[in-house]
């Protein structure tokens, strides 16, 4: 019989402090269905909570390291916007939590999950303040194993000194916590309401198990004798509902059904290289033809309209003409956008899992979902907005400069018709219409597919040179180009799919408004105008990168 007095406490996160079951099974969905793998029972991706996810890639779906470390990217992908807060805390928790702190235990949280995740979290539930130290993997794929992660909450619990390991305990859901705990010495509390399989701690070597928060706050809080390596009661075991799989091998009974009784190395059933360019190409053609056809039919409906109306109205109409045509090119693109919105949605919000769209729901995702996060996300819009307007800027003075503007009839006549139209009407179409049609097709569904396809290089270099090709005159061609790849950069930067439209939005209305107004003329007749928005653009690019820095230091820390 032994007297403990835990005065440093460890808790693992997932399966421990929340249940993370939704996010990461729907993350890790949406990463194996990028390799053509399907599963639609989350259930059977319950093994992936808890280990580290490079290695639950390679062994439940046998993909390569390569593979795997880009199925933890995709995973990463949705988890930073939408699976992170696809989370809750269990029952119990926060009030455990505040009184361990008020009897004055030392509190850690030392999980798998990168430490940037982790922070989020517990600031999402408002946890965060009951831990002294707070240690995670990182991205760049340091400090993944479990005793690594111990190792470290351990050294900046005890400031570097030696740990107590008589007076220190871990309290984790799977065999992994308890084995990082054993590895360095340390009792453990294994908890059973998280996602341990069959007999998963107890063959691990837990020190306790607790069927319950109730059961763990007894085991931290109670000064009598403890009986070590207790078991559960057998009255509490039999009211324990078995989990789905509970004490069957997940790789033989089949994360993914197509994978059961298949040799190691069998062939996964993959997208081929023509499904993956019929997968790109099918959604940019029906955003196309359907703006095509609607701008076709608009403009031949007019035509005839006008020979039944009075002279007044037709001679209006023809003098007007570029405007009605920019008018119904801006409609256009609002009915391909709402065609290819259930695709887009699904690619940037929902992991390419299905969908019903409601407003409301895609509110709180795209804005409000997130909470605190929000905060942090329109700090972020700022520089993006700036870099926007800047680099427009300076773009259009430096092309003016070397006469590239006089070089395109083409883009002459498309920008006359693209002025012809009232200054408020332009602000809808250039600042709201078009910023959104055309991020939702080029970023959200293009960009995001090729670097689930390929790789993220790949993705900004072609989805940037589709985007300049695709205003089909040399000036734009270069400029849209340019400022494509300045735009994924900065959806990439802040993560988030509406900094590409905060940035695409900002460099259209700042353009427009400044050439509508005369005003990039007469900035055009300074050089020094040049090198004024060159600088301002170099000061931007150096805040950002700093912010960027300061962002992950605060991260790891």
């Amino acid at each position: 019989m032994i007297f403990y007095q835990y005065q440093y406490i460890l808790f693992d996160l997932d399966g421990t402090l929340t249940d993370p079951k939704e996010g990461i099974t729907k993350c890790v969905r949406h990463a194996l269905k990028s390799f053509g793998i399907v599963e639609e029972d989350l259930d059977k991706l319950e093994p992936f909570i808890g280990p580290p996810l490079k290695d639950s890639f390679r062994e439940f779906y046998r993909l390569t390291d390569e593979e795997a470390d880009r199925a933890v990217e995709i995973y990463r992908e949705r988890f930073s916007t939408v699976g992170l807060y696809e989370n809750k805390v269990y029952n119990g928790i926060p009030e455990l939590l505040a009184k361990l702190r008020a009897e004055g235990r030392h509190l850690a949280v030392a999980s798998s999950k990168p430490t940037v995740f982790v922070e989020k979290i517990l600031n999402y539930f408002s946890i965060r303040e009951y831990f002294e130290v707070v240690v995670g993997s990182e991205l760049d794929g340091r400090r993944v194993r479990k005793e690594e992660v111990v190792q470290e909450a351990l050294d900046r619990l005890y400031h570097g000194g030696a740990p107590d390991r008589e007076h220190t305990i871990m309290v984790g859901d799977r065999c992994f916590d308890i084995e990082g705990a054993e590895a360095l010495g340390l009792c453990s509390v294994g908890v059973q309401y998280g996602y341990a399989r069959g007999n998963e701690l107890q063959d691990a070597g837990a020190t306790y198990i607790a069927a319950n928060v109730k059961q763990l706050g007894k085991i931290l809080l109670d000064t009598k004798e403890k009986t070590h390596k207790a078991q559960i009661p057998k009255e509490q075991a039999a009211e324990r509902k078995p989990k789905a799989g509970e004490g069957k091998n997940p790789a033989s009974e089949g994360l993914a059904p197509q994978l059961a009784g298949q040799k190691e190395g069998a062939q996964r059933n993959t997208f081929s290289p023509v499904m993956k360019i019929m997968r790109l190409v099918l959604p940019v053609c029906i955003y196309y033809v359907i703006a095509a056809v609607f701008i076709m039919v608009g403009k031949s409906l007019i035509d005839l309209a006008k020979y039944g109306i009075n002279a007044e109205t037709f001679i209006w109409f023809r003098e007007h003409q570029n405007m009605v045509d920019v008018t119904l090119n801006g409609l256009g693109m609002v009915v391909g956008f709402l065609c290819i919105r259930r695709v887009f949605l699904q690619e940037v919000f929902w992991g390419g899992q299905d969908i019903h769209i409601r407003t409301g729901r895609v509110y709180r995702l795209w804005i409000g979902r997130e909470g605190k996060a929000c905060i942090e996300r329109i700090r972020m819009m700022v520089p993006v907005v700036l870099i926007a307007i800047t680099s427009s800027i300076f773009l259009n003075l430096l092309m003016g400069r070397m006469g590239i503007v006089q070089m395109s009839e083409t883009y002459t006549e498309t920008a006359t018709a693209q002025y012809s139209v009232p200054v408020w009407l332009g602000l809808i179409l250039y600042g709201i219409v078009s910023p959104v049609a055309e991020e939702a097709i080029f970023r959200g569904i293009l960009y995001n597919r090729m670097k689930s396809y390929y790789s993220r290089v790949i993705g900004i270099i072609l989805t940037s040179l589709l985007f300049g090709f695709y205003h089909m005159n040399l000036v734009q061609a270069i400029y849209g180009t340019l400022m494509g790849f300045l735009i994924v950069v900065c959806y990439e930067w802040a993560g988030c799919f509406s900094a590409a439209i905060w940035c695409h939005a900002a460099a259209n209305v700042a353009v427009y408004l400044l050439s509508n107004s005369r005003v990039m003329q007469t900035m055009l007749d300074s050089p020094m105008s040049i090198v004024i928005f060159g600088a301002l653009v170099v000061l931007v690019v150096v805040y950002m990168y700093l912010y960027s820095k300061n962002r992950g230091t605060e991260s790891g820390s």
